[in-house]
């Protein structure tokens, strides 16, 4: 459907302007005259493509939560493996020299260090992700990664436009309210400011 365009600028950020025309903008009946004000990955398009493609960068918050956890879960499990070796010098070895040798020593810790060693917890994180990814899914909420469920399920509430309108903080809460089921789920509603 073709929509009309405007010889005159409408809007200050060209973006928004009716006197432009994107990538796939056709020309259906007169001349037109074009100015390119960006190429390549300076174009809108080439920013998001870049932006998806590129790697992430740092650790998002459950990845430092892990990260926490097991550098809690080694500390322990040094400590004992300390303990324990600290214990045979120090008594074990003088008490019962027959008890433990060196080599029954190296084993005790190796098997110290593989029972504090959480095993099932990837498994767990990629099954609660999944989880939540399939409940997104039913609400018809497509994840391109299990990264963005994790992201999505600290948010409470999105606030979205096509036109970039709240990104540059020309709206404004003008109200909100309670619904009154069981989950609580909250209404926000938005005025334009300028």
């Amino acid at each position: 459907m073709p929509l009309t365009a405007l010889v005159d600028a409408t809007d200050k950020n060209y973006l928004e302007t009716k006197n432009i025309g994107l990538q796939g903008t056709h020309c259906s009946s007169g001349t037109v005259t074009g100015v390119a004000v960006a190429t390549g990955n300076q174009t809108v398009f080439g920013r998001i493509a870049r932006l998806t493609s590129e790697p992430k960068k740092g650790l998002t918050t459950l990845e430092r939560e892990v990260f926490n956890f097991v550098l809690i879960i080694c500390s322990i499990m040094f400590l004992m493996i300390m303990i324990v070796v600290i214990l045979w010098a120090a008594w074990l070895r003088k008490s019962y020299p027959d008890w433990i040798n060196v080599p029954t020593l190296i084993v005790d810790c190796v098997s110290v260090a593989i029972a504090f060693i959480p095993e099932g917890l990837p498994i767990a994180l990629t099954a609660s992700l999944t989880i939540s990814a399939n409940m997104m899914r039913k609400n018809k909420i497509l994840c391109k990664s299990l990264r963005t469920v994790e992201t999505l399920g600290s948010v409470s509430v999105i606030c979205s436009d096509k036109t970039g309108t709240l990104t540059q903080v020309s709206w404004a809460q003008s109200g909100q309210c309670q619904s009154n089921t069981a989950e609580k789920h909250w209404l926000i509603w938005f005025c334009r400011t300028k």
